[in-house]
């Protein structure tokens, strides 16, 4: 049965290969994210059968990560599994094909780029390859706070909620429950706001079920952000409901700061230092 198997593949890989090669227009996209399978998409519903054009999304990842989703992951609603999606399910009944390979250069004057998988060349190239998030050189930043971009991370950060809290039922003294219990978000945007939320809403009405003895202990979440309002990008009125609906829940919001430092138990503003 392998045999075969291998055999459908290298039939498949040759056929793809061939009908992009030999279109008429070649459109290389590199990156399968939300903008480049967004593009291949739109493209795909544009084109008339007729059309000898041909749509080639390369990544390096087989699947695409449902950012907006990942707080699930967090909280425990769901599994890492149900925020990814596989590329090729957004290939199916479709006419652009998928490279699984690294982007490794681009040749502008050749119209060609070189993945691991060999090269491509192209008529039309669209540069979807994302962005990384900027992690300012901040003392203690990397070695005590949490990143939120993969399932991974996600993970990591339950698993730390749950350590807190499991610490927080371990000791007497009331400051350092009190600090276990303190949970500090910087950046004050979509991600920030929305994973201030979780946190608090997660060891309220998730985890103190464990610890009933606990429900009365002030768990303290913090927002910190840089910028004057929460969600800059938003209008002024969303920003003061949102910022409203948070106070309102028990989630402190300090806007107009920055953190200059984390420690092991404290992270420190531009205002003032927070045990945590």
């Amino acid at each position: 049965m392998r045999p075969r198997v291998d055999k459908r593949r290298s039939e498949h890989v040759s056929q793809s290969e061939e009908s992009y090669r030999s279109a008429g227009t070649r459109i290389l996209i590199l990156g399968a994210g939300f903008g480049g399978l967004a593009a291949a998409l739109k493209l795909d519903q544009q084109l008339r059968p007729s059309d000898d054009t041909s749509i080639l999304a390369v990544d390096r990842n087989n699947d695409m990560l449902f950012t907006p989703l990942l707080w699930t992951v967090a909280n425990g609603r769901t599994s890492p599994n149900n925020v990814v999606v596989p590329i090729r399910d957004f290939q199916k009944g479709r006419r652009f094909h998928v490279l699984h390979a690294e982007i490794e250069s681009i040749d502008l004057d050749r119209k060609e780029v070189r993945t691991s998988g060999g090269s491509r060349p192209y008529d039309i190239l669209v540069i979807a390859l994302g962005s990384h998030t900027a992690v300012p050189d901040l003392p203690g930043l990397r070695e005590h706070a949490l990143p939120f971009h993969t399932p991974a991370d996600a993970l990591q950060l339950r698993n730390h909620l749950i350590d807190a809290i499991e610490a927080a039922h371990q000791v007497d003294d009331p400051v350092e429950r009190q600090e276990w219990l303190t949970f500090v978000v910087g950046g004050a945007g979509d991600t920030g706001i929305e994973l201030a939320a979780i946190i608090h809403d997660y060891i309220i009405t998730g985890l103190f079920k464990e610890y009933p003895w606990l429900a009365d202990a002030p768990v303290r979440v913090v927002v910190v952000g840089r910028a004057e309002r929460v969600l800059p990008m938003s209008d002024p009125r969303t920003s003061h409901l949102v910022r409203q609906t948070l106070e309102q829940e028990g989630i402190e919001v300090l806007t107009g700061r920055s953190i200059t430092g984390v420690e092991e138990t404290a992270v420190k503003t531009s205002s003032e230092v927070i045990p945590a």
